[in-house]
Formats: structure tokens, sequence, C-alpha cells
């Protein structure tokens, strides 16, 4: 008999949702967002059907892409060797699995508890929420967690489109969740990121429109930007030119590993240009993106007259749109985090934040299931002392969107 899962009551397992998975035993595991090696944590996320991200929760029930970007995590993952979308678990299961989890704070008509509402991210670990075999499975969720009464905002990243019959079934069918789409164009050379093809570009271009005109708040997504493939000023341009109708730009880097390194050797991709140090040094999945890089773009940004506002991280964005504080308080991590492009409104809201009182700490890791963590409160950042298996990275990311502000660990010597 499969055994009820951590942390979710009420529910069992189901063949559509398989516990004794060689992957991830959801009945072994611990009900944070994933257990506690870094190794494992880069083994199975976008494998666990709720983990805490950098700027969501990501709800991932697919598991691998197949739009065939050369730089791409998902399709190498591990041992994988399917090329199509994966279904690994069932769509109510994992509206019922969030509405349980732990890290989840829900808002009902604007109330919440005391700590910020989560924002929901679709698929985006795991997969293309617009790819022909996921699509119907992703509206399948939008109406899942619309018809909880739930508020809450809701971010998809997608490098496709819809047409504008699809935006209409969604316009009439969700009535409750925010929904953030944000829209791929980076401009990347077609031969390491197939979605740049000038008609599918051109497609984006009319359901970013469409969105807009059906009352949806579209964010252009202009990621990565990686030297030496699209970082020309003709290219920015053309990437800029395209987001200059969004309601908000979110730039940033490229993170890469081992398994990204054999794809693009694979692919003869030459490598683009990188931290200094390594990628291997710089730091878990952390996307590259220097100071001097950001600056180049709001400059052509300013020289096209383009009055969009820009941001270095999609919680920015979204935090922006919704007229609240960045939850994940990177204005206090350092200020080089936000960019010049930054509305003054949103740098008032973001220094209004205060560090965190111990109690609110030790609320907040209540909250999460996981008490007798010893921590430090410093002026830029909460410092959590790490445990095997029950503190760890990901973990650090939840406990930022409670408190809106930086979480550490603290360095084992």
């Amino acid at each position: 008999m499969l055994g009820k899962i951590p942390g979710f009551s009420g529910h069992m397992a189901s063949p559509n949702n398989p516990s004794n998975s060689t992957r991830l035993n959801l009945t072994l595991a611990v009900p944070n967002a994933l257990p506690g090696k870094q190794e494992f944590a880069e083994t199975v996320v976008g494998h666990y059907p709720v983990f805490s991200a950098k700027s969501w929760l990501s709800l991932n029930w697919f598991r691998v892409c197949n739009q065939g970007c050369g730089y791409c995590y998902r399709p190498g993952r591990g041992s994988e060797s399917a090329h199509s979308p994966e279904k690994i678990y069932d769509e109510k299961f994992v509206a019922d699995y969030l509405m349980d989890h732990p890290y989840f704070v829900p808002q009902y008509n604007g109330k919440t508890s005391s700590f910020p509402p989560s924002v929901i991210g679709l698929h985006t670990s795991s997969t293309e929420a617009f790819a022909p075999e996921v699509k119907d499975s992703t509206f399948r969720m939008l109406q899942l967690l619309d018809q909880k009464g739930i508020n809450n905002p809701v971010a998809i990243v997608t490098k496709l489109f819809l047409k504008k019959e699809e935006i209409e079934y969604l316009r009439q069918n969700l009535h409750n969740i925010s929904l953030y789409i944000m829209i791929c164009y980076s401009a990347m050379p077609q031969e390491i990121e197939p979605m740049s093809d000038p008609e599918t570009v051109e497609n984006k271009a009319r359901f970013m429109q469409a969105l807009k005109d059906s009352g949806f708040t579209p964010v252009h997504y202009f990621r990565p930007i990686a030297f030496g493939w699209n970082d020309s000023p003709d290219r920015i341009g053309r990437a800029l030119a395209f987001g200059s109708g969004s309601s908000a730009i979110v730039v940033g880097g490229i993170t890469l590993s081992d398994d990204e390194f054999r794809q693009l050797d694979q692919l003869e991709i030459p490598l683009p240009g990188g931290p200094p140090e390594g990628w291997a040094k710089y730091g878990y999945r952390r996307k590259w993106f220097p100071k001097e890089a950001e600056e180049t773009v709001i400059g052509l940004k300013d020289a096209a007259h383009i009055d969009t506002p820009l941001f270095r991280r999609a919680s920015c964005s979204i935090s922006y749109l919704r007229g609240m504080p960045d939850y994940n308080g990177y204005r206090f991590e350092t200020k080089d985090n936000c960019t010049r492009s930054c509305p003054l409104v949103q740098v008032a809201r973001c220094e209004s934040i205060k560090p965190p009182t111990p109690e609110r700490v030790k609320e907040a890791l209540d909250k999460m299931q996981i008490s007798g963590r010893s921590f430090e409160i410093t002026p830029s950042g909460v410092i959590v002392e790490p445990e095997e298996m029950q503190f760890h990275i990901l973990d650090t990311f939840e406990l930022r969107h409670l408190l809106g502000f930086p979480v550490y660990l603290k360095k084992v010597v």
C-alpha cells in the first residue's frame, strides 16, 4: 500500500502520482521543498510537484522540454532519455497538494495571512507550458487553481504563443487568479534557440498585443543574454523593440554546468563568455550578467526612447506590477541588484522594508514546518544554520518570500 505524503492532508498517491518513483520517493520526502543535498536537488528539481524556486513556488507535473534550446538544462537532466514532455503527476493532485503545502500562502479576496501571498509558477523548471503536448494540461491547471477561489499571482514563462481564441478562453474562464505571462525573446541565434525564427517571433509579438487587449499583463522575459551569442547592439535592439509594448522587461544572463557544456559541444555551439572565476565557482544555478551588460541594455533602451521599466529579477517585475515591495528583498542584499530603470515609486516601496524580528523569523520557520533552526539577523540578511535534510538552499528561497528579506545559509568551515 502506498503511504501518505508528509505535509499533505487527505489525499493519497495514485498511479499518476508515483510515490515509489526511482527519481523521487514522495513517501520518504520531508514536507520541505526538497531533501538537503545539493546534488539531489540538481537531479530532481522539476520533478517534485511543488518546490521553492527563486521567484515563486514552482508547480511541475511534466518533465522534459523538446523545444531544442542549446543551453537548456531540462532535456538532459540525469538519466532521462525521453525527447517529448512526459506527464508525471495529475493536475488535480498537484493543485490539491499546493493548497496543503506548508510553504503556500493563499490569498482570498485580497486577504492573506500575515505573510505575503505566494507567487505560483507553472512548469518553470520542467517544460514549456504551451508546447502542444502540455498546453491543454496547463489550461486545466489554471482553471483548477482559479476554481479554488485564490487570488494569488500565477506566472508562466513561455517561448511560444497562444492564439486569440485561446486567450479569449482564458479571459472568460479565469476569474480569481492574477495571470502574468512572461514571453521570452532575446534575439538569440536560431541555431541556439529554434523559437527565434522570424515567424515565431512575429506570432509572439501578436500574442503580447492580444494579451494586453484582453486585459492580461504581459512581461517581456529578455533572457538569457549571453556574451558572444546575442549581446550585440543589433540583437539587443531587436529584443528591446519586441518588449517595448510590454508592462515590464526582465533581463538576465545564462547559467551553465557540465550537462550544458556537453550539450553545446555536441551541437558544435561555441561557449559564451562567462564569469572570470569560471562557472563551477560562480554558484549554484546563478545567472551571470555583470552590471556593465545591464548598463549597455539600458543605454540602448534609453536611446530608443523605450520607457518600459526594466528589472533584473522576475520577482521585481511582479512586485512592481502588484504595487508591493520585492518579496525577495533583493535591494537589501545589494543595491547592485536594482537597475536605474526601476521606477522611483518601486525603489521607495523596497526601501520601506525593515529587517524582521526574531519572532517573525520563528513564525516563518514554524509555517514552513522547520523548527529549531538557529539563525542570526543582520542588516543585510538572515543567516540560517543549515542541517542535512532539514534546511538547504531551496528552503532559503521560501524563507525569503515569507520575510521579504534576504536569507542565506551559514557557511560551514
